[in-house]
């Protein structure tokens, strides 16, 4: 790498001492270079400050300034929206209640923005490793009003999504106090922004899971965004989708419902998503047909991704229709991997092909190889095992599900892995 990076990168960070110094060691090249990193510190009580100055950060301590109290009056606008039974629950368990401190990343992010001396910002997380950083070629791809996105993996596993963290703070900013979001400043002309993307062996970047998660007290927090931009579908989707994974299905379906028949502002990826959502509630609820139908409506939205398909498959396989498992297994293999709205990776890994190995099991009439289905399934498999023959997922799938057959017949072509 040579030249001084045009961009500064930003990070947030409270009580980070035990992850920082990993970050801190995968951006070492970037901070030899000259590189910045700006630091918005909200009062740690550990190291953190200590550990980044050495580094050669520039820490800015804002203190309390982006941490807000729930009033007790907010708390009952929440129980209007959600009812008593649920909002219960949720003081029960601390997840919302008043008096609660919530963060606004959005404005922290947008101070580090300001506070650093370029124009351009890579904003990124305590848990990001930077494991590739071509400075001389994201120099040379940076114009002005751009917003640049990367693919961000959350795991060593593969798990992977576009994300836009990185842009012109002259035009872009953070959205949103709780799953933040970049979009145009106030009264941005459109007209001069541009949108680019830098790939992965540019710079890439992988998210460490902690081992322990945090817990999710989000709820007042995107409750609050909510208020504030009830015409924008985001507001909800991310409102509701923290109910779903509460388990609270009955809320997340009246939020997604009524916000696909209210907003105005919408992404059909993420209207898509959304039905995702509204279905696998009604699975929770042990509704299948209503789920069937939520999934099928998904894909009238965004039937690229391999999410859509995949439900579909599993549907039909519990109620016991095992040919329409197996279609719809096949239709979500043949999507490659989408990622503009991160879904498991376990739907470009696995589980289409358990599917349909289940349902080929479930529609033959002996185990043998010489029984059509079986002899379908068992085709299949060996074709993954040769497209990606260190693949772990599909050698258990053989000892699985063909571990009496020693010899594979010939792979059919056009198999999708």
């Amino acid at each position: 790498m040579s030249g001084k990076p045009l961009f500064s990168i930003v990070l947030i960070a409270r009580n980070e001492a035990k992850r920082i110094r990993m970050f801190l060691k995968h951006l070492e090249p970037f901070l030899k270079m000259g590189g910045e990193l700006i630091v918005v510190d909200s009062n740690s009580s550990d190291d953190t400050q200590t550990i980044c100055r050495a580094h050669g950060a520039l820490v800015c301590e804002v203190k309390e300034t982006y941490r807000i109290v729930l009033k007790r009056q907010d708390l009952v606008r929440l129980s209007k929206l959600i009812g008593k039974k649920v909002t219960q629950r949720l003081k029960k368990e601390k997840l919302a209640y008043a008096t609660q401190v919530v963060f606004d990343f959005s404005g922290a992010h947008n101070y580090g923005s300001a506070a650093a001396s370029s124009d351009y910002v890579l904003h990124l997380d305590c848990g990001d490793l930077v494991t590739a950083l071509d400075v001389e070629a994201i120099n040379a791809r940076l114009t002005p009003g751009c917003l640049v996105s990367m693919t961000h993996y959350l795991n060593q596993n593969g798990d992977k999504h576009i994300v836009r963290r990185f842009f012109d703070r002259r035009h872009w900013q953070y959205h949103h106090r709780c799953h933040e979001f970049v979009d145009l400043v106030p009264k941005a002309d459109p007209r001069q922004t541009s949108r680019i993307h830098i790939p992965e062996h540019i710079l890439k970047v992988v998210y460490r899971r902690e081992a322990r998660a945090k817990p999710r007290p989000y709820i007042p927090s995107l409750f609050l965004d909510w208020e504030e931009d009830m015409l924008y579908f985001r507001s909800w989707y991310y409102l509701a989708r923290e109910f779903f994974y509460l388990q609270e299905f009955s809320t997340c379906i009246n939020l997604l419902e009524k916000a696909l028949k209210k907003c105005t502002k919408a992404w059909t990826t993420e209207q898509s998503s959304a039905l995702v959502f509204i279905g696998k509630s009604w699975i929770g609820l042990k509704q299948l047909d209503k789920a069937n139908a939520s999934f099928v409506r998904s894909l009238k939205y965004d039937a690229s991704r391999r999410e859509n398909w995949v439900e579909l498959a599993y549907v039909a396989q519990v109620q016991g229709n095992f040919m329409l498992a197996k279609t719809y297994s096949y239709a979500a293999l043949s999507l490659p991997h989408a990622t503009t709205l991160f879904e498991p990776f376990c739907n470009y890994q696995d589980v289409p092909h358990k599917i349909i190995y289940n349902a080929c099991i479930n529609l033959s009439a002996t185990k043998s190889v010489t029984c059509p289905f079986m002899r379908e399934g068992f085709r299949h498999l060996t074709a993954a095992l040769q497209a990606v023959p260190t693949s772990e997922a599909h050698q258990d799938c053989q000892k699985t599900y063909f571990s009496e057959f020693s010899t594979a017949p010939a792979a059919t072509d056009g198999i999708d892995v």
